[in-house]
């Protein structure tokens, strides 16, 4: 466990910050990067995310990512919602609060 610890902390550096909004675009951009695709537009945001390649290593290192940006979102959470279009909708109901 706490080689993949290591292993997601390391990722976490390499990778660009997380979107404060989240959308299609942005999610694709951080999908791409995952699965180190030059073309996010290849992502398509209708298909299940692990159809298109991306595996439960890169999926915790999405959530390790947008924990890090304050989201308190889950493994489970994007595990269960496979699309996008669904990511987008449960990052946005686990996002970081405004502190008011």
């Amino acid at each position: 466990m706490a080689c993949i610890r290591r292993h997601i902390r390391r990722a976490g550096e390499r990778s660009p910050m997380f979107p404060r909004d989240p959308d299609i675009s942005a999610l694709q951009q951080v999908v791409a990067t995952a699965l180190k695709n030059d073309d996010p537009s290849s992502i398509d945001p209708a298909e299940d995310v692990f159809d298109q390649g991306l595996d439960s290593l890169s999926t915790m290192e999405i959530v390790q990512r947008a924990r890090d940006a304050g989201y308190t979102v889950t493994y489970m959470d994007l595990l269960e919602a496979s699309t996008l279009g669904e990511w987008v909708e449960v990052l946005r109901e686990h996002a970081p609060s405004s502190g008011v």
